[in-house]
């Protein structure tokens, strides 16, 4: 049996990626309506140079894997 996790617990968590470098805070989940996969985050924090920005200032990241522990989630 898969663990689950509500929307509402990721949100505010550290996201860090694999090699333990922080994005930032994570402020929202794009979810694609149609297949139901998480399309990207959005991240407040230090935007890298290059990265995606959306039109509140958040950086736009996609990933394949995400990890969820108690205070942050790995993403890659």
């Amino acid at each position: 049996m898969t663990n689950k996790v509500t929307r509402y617990e990721l949100l505010g968590k550290t996201v860090m990626t694999g090699n333990g470098n922080v994005l930032g805070t994570l402020e929202e989940i794009v979810i694609d309506t149609e297949s139901g996969e998480m399309k990207y985050i959005l991240v407040r924090g230090d935007n890298p140079v290059g990265q995606k920005i959306d039109s509140k200032g958040r950086a736009v990241y996609s990933f394949s894997r995400m990890i969820v522990g108690d205070k942050n989630i790995t993403v890659s």
